[in-house]
């Protein structure tokens, strides 16, 4: 494993601890509290992609690495079930795979569970299309697995806008308080 990818894995553990610090789940000693902090359940959704060889884009090395890693600590150190964890990789994580997960998830979830979110894998630009992005003229997108390759036939040859993950993310903010959302 190369020295960025042990990096950017260690950072990203150490945003996932730092964050759920503030909600206090550490004790006054810094250990992790083995009680439950809210009244829910946990629910997480991992999405990477290293394969970006239908696209043209350079693959990736460390979302793989980065899903299980983020899986294994939600697990060990913060006690999510399994079952209620949800892996999207490569090919799981074309465009509408990720949007019925995200649709599934806000199906399920109640006012007091907690929820965490995390995408490993290329982002891009593309142009707006629909005014909202004053000044810069831009969208922020996701590349998911099968984005802007003509194998793949509609929604899936596309990127996730940055305007379809505030519209699929929504009902979940709607429901629950409780949400981390990391795009790495």
């Amino acid at each position: 494993m190369k020295k960025k990818s042990i990096f950017v894995t260690g950072l990203m553990i150490i945003l996932l601890v730092s964050m759920l610090s503030l909600i206090n789940c550490f004790d006054l000693y810094g250990k992790v509290s083995t009680s439950k902090l809210w009244p829910g359940s946990e629910y997480a959704l991992l999405i990477g992609v290293e394969d970006y060889s239908p696209a043209g884009f350079q693959s990736l090395k460390g979302p793989g690495n980065d899903l299980e890693l983020m899986k294994k600590v939600l697990e060990e150190r913060f006690h999510f079930q399994e079952n209620n964890i949800t892996k999207l990789m490569d090919k799981q994580a074309t465009h509408t795979k990720v949007k019925h997960a995200l649709e599934s998830l806000a199906k399920r979830v109640k006012k007091e569970d907690f929820i965490y979110i995390h995408f490993s894998g290329h982002g891009s630009y593309v142009k707006d299309r629909n005014g909202d992005e004053h000044p810069r003229e831009f969208d922020q997108t996701w590349v998911t697995y099968g984005s802007r390759s003509t194998a793949f036939k509609g929604e899936d040859g596309y990127d996730i806008l940055d305007d379809q993950l505030y519209e699929w993310l929504t009902p979940i903010f709607e429901k629950s308080k409780h949400v981390i959302f990391v795009s790495d």
